[in-house]
């Protein structure tokens, strides 16, 4: 252990010495080429998905839960759940809003072909107002059934 010296000359400060038994493990991560390029990331392709759906789109700035029991975020859409069951997955391209989308909520006053997407505040709602979308289901919830 080494001593140090203040300016009043009267304490000392022990500083320990610290050895590493093992030393530090540096862990390099070089990303392959082809699975970047390849498909694996890749968003799907139009003539995959087939003919898109036509919906109209609202937005809404609720907090709190789903229908499902998750709470919103971005990514989540409420549908008639007549339409598009809980527990799906779609994808839509509108202007700002592409991308994939699950359904974890439903809406009183939403019926039909009628999509409402999460948006984090009521102004991004007011400016995202009503359009319409072209749907395409990437994958369909489990159906209720109607025996309850």
């Amino acid at each position: 252990m080494s001593e140090v010296r203040t300016e009043k000359g009267a304490s000392a400060i022990v500083e320990p010495k610290v050895f590493l038994k093992n030393p530090s493990i540096q862990f390099k991560v070089i990303p392959s080429e082809s699975k970047l390029n390849g498909r694996l990331f890749a968003s799907p392709s139009m003539e995959t998905l087939g003919a898109a759906a036509s919906f109209n789109a609202t937005a809404y700035a609720l907090r709190g839960r789903t229908r499902s029991g998750v709470y919103v975020r971005r990514g989540v859409i409420s549908a008639d759940p007549r339409v598009i069951p809980l527990g799906s997955v779609v994808q839509i391209c509108t202007p700002g809003y592409c991308g994939v989308y699950t359904v974890h909520d439903t809406g009183k006053l939403i019926k039909g072909h009628m999509v409402d997407l999460w948006v984090e505040s009521p102004r991004e709602a007011r400016v995202f107002g009503r359009r319409q979308v072209k749907v395409h289901f990437l994958r369909l919830g489990p159906k209720r059934s109607s025996n309850k």
